[in-house]
């Protein structure tokens, strides 16, 4: 079945520019394009949820971004 990948959004971001804010991959900063935004295994995407002090990073599995389309997803 192969290892799950994710999407990290920030919450906080998102909701202060009505738009949807993600991690890069380096996790050093954000992008609203999703073309831009990084992939994280599941075991290091749990870990930065867990680590994010005011709980506004949440995972968005790859998969369901992909088959449901609910961004723009350009060439991903």
């Amino acid at each position: 079945m192969g290892e799950r990948y994710y999407f990290l959004m920030d919450l906080e971001r998102t909701l202060r520019q009505e738009m949807p804010c993600f991690w890069l991959g380096n996790k050093h900063g954000y992008t609203y394009s999703l073309k831009e935004a990084g992939l994280f295994p599941k075991d290091l995407a749990e870990k930065i949820v867990k680590a994010d002090y005011d709980n506004s990073t949440i995972m968005i599995d790859s998969r369901l971004v992909k088959k449901t389309r609910l961004f723009d997803l350009g060439t991903i």
